[in-house]
């Protein structure tokens, strides 16, 4: 009983491990390229020949069925394939006129066929010889009995044979398409930012959806595949990228970067400042710069956290965390013999037809700034001009500061926020944020930039010390 039952427990496991991996079409991180495959192949092993290198691509049936095919740059059809890390074992001898062999269950599959064949060969060899036997036996009746008996031997080998390999066919097919793990190159996959006009000038887009397009059109998968098929890809300039609509980025999956691109003193944000709500997706809002500030923790967590010592209890309850009176824009400045950036002086921005500070959302409240008029000063006018001093400085760029609540502490909390390669930098003072390198380019305003700061209980405390 127990031998049964360990023999039922291992054809249950041959039977497991033989089934094959599901995989949808280029969803699977083994599918290659030949071109890629070959090139990282190269970059691991040098000096090697050629033909090495293209013998590492493989087109099976399983990565038709996991990658599915692709159009080059000709337009071709091409398969994905797998590659591998190292190249295809060689043997000394062929086999069914093979000498080259994927890995040690394709060997063994082939010596399973090949051994099938050569028996086939020799049993139908052996019903030759029987016959010339039985022929020449002149009525002899030991010698046609012994012709009898292996014409009989060679049938029955033959049908034992043809069976066995049809009863492990029906079974399971991977019973004699033996297939074991096989180590494959993992194909890299890249990383796509929020906004696609944060991508390398070299890197290429597709088109996933436009922000008008209707839910039952956003079938990510299944539109991922459709440009994966088709090479949908191209270079397009990233900053004319359209705001709210979405691309996939090459080589990053199904990953997808948000356009960006505005008419001129309009930013893309995920916000409508005229209903004073968020929005799904994004759209173009008038203003030069929109900033979201936002704590990443509720308010009930805020009074357990922070110290409260000295702040009024109407003022906590209240829910204001951010000083709107108090936002002021540093200018950066930079002189035609120098490469170095220097800050100036300071112009306040509050509250009215410059800037407009709007809340959503309660306890505690998010908050919206929409600085609308920053390029509409040249740099012979102020505020621009103030900034710099009369040696034939220019304005390049500037720094935003927002306040804390104010009776939080005894002196105001101030948020200082700069910029780079689309990244919001926060720190609380402009040491911290290294400013000579992370300003605000006055270039970016052209394009409209969005700005998101999300404080943690860890920043709020840092802040108000």
């Amino acid at each position: 009983m127990k031998r049964a039952l360990r023999i039922t427990a291992l054809i249950g496991f041959l039977l497991y491990t033989a089934l094959p991996l599901a995989a949808s079409a280029q969803l699977d991180q083994r599918c290659w390229k030949k071109p890629d495959c070959i090139a990282i192949r190269k970059d691991m092993y040098p000096s090697q020949s050629e033909q090495t290198y293209i013998d590492g691509f493989v087109v099976s049936e399983q990565s038709s069925k996991g990658c599915g095919t692709y159009r080059d740059e000709q337009n071709k059809e091409q398969e994905f394939g797998f590659c591998l890390p190292a190249g295809k074992t060689k043997t000394a001898i062929a086999f069914g006129g093979r000498r080259e062999f994927e890995h040690i269950g394709d060997f063994i599959k082939t010596v399973y066929e090949y051994g099938v064949w050569a028996s086939g060969v020799v049993a139908v060899a052996m019903i030759l010889i029987a016959a010339v036997q039985w022929t020449v036996s002149g009525g002899n009746s030991a010698l046609i009995e012994s012709a009898k008996k292996r014409i009989g031997g060679a049938i029955m080998g033959l049908v034992l044979l043809a069976l066995s390999y049809t009863i492990l066919v029906t079974i399971n097919p991977y019973l004699v398409n033996l297939r074991l793990p096989q180590i494959w190159l993992i194909n890299t996959q890249g990383y796509a930012p929020e906004f696609c006009k944060n991508l390398q000038d070299e890197e290429k887009t597709a088109l996933a959806f436009t922000k008008d397009s209707p839910l039952k059109d956003k079938k990510l998968k299944s539109k991922y595949e459709e440009v994966v098929k088709n090479n949908s890809y191209t270079l397009a300039d990233k900053n004319k990228l359209n705001c709210g609509d979405q691309y996939f980025v090459e080589n990053a999956g199904m990953q997808s970067c948000v356009g960006s691109a505005c008419n001129t003193d309009s930013t893309c944000s995920p916000f409508d400042v005229k209903q004073n709500k968020k929005i799904p997706g994004f759209t173009c809002w008038f203003g030069n710069i929109i900033l979201n500030m936002k704590l990443a923790f509720s308010w009930e967590a805020l009074k357990k956290e922070i110290p409260l010592v000295g702040i009024k209890w109407d003022t906590l309850e209240s829910g204001t965390w951010l000083d709107s009176s108090g936002t002021e824009v540093i200018g950066i400045c930079k002189g035609p013999n120098s490469s170095k950036a220097k800050k100036r002086n300071a112009e306040d921005w509050n509250d009215g037809d410059e800037l407009k500070v709007w809340e959503i959302n309660e306890y505690p409240e998010e908050y919206i700034y929409q600085f609308k008029t920053i390029l509409d000063f040249p740099d012979n006018e102020a505020p621009w001009s103030g900034w710099c001093d009369n040696t034939g400085e220019e304005s390049i760029g500037f720094i935003l500061l927002v306040e804390l609540n104010k009776e939080w502490a005894v002196a105001d909390p101030n948020v200082y926020i700069g910029y780079n390669g689309g990244k919001t930098i926060v720190g609380d003072s402009l040491e911290e944020i290294d400013w000579e390198n992370n300003y605000i380019p006055k270039k970016e305003l052209e394009k409209g930039i969005f700005l998101e700061v999300e404080l943690s209980g860890a920043d709020i405390k840092r802040l108000l010390k």
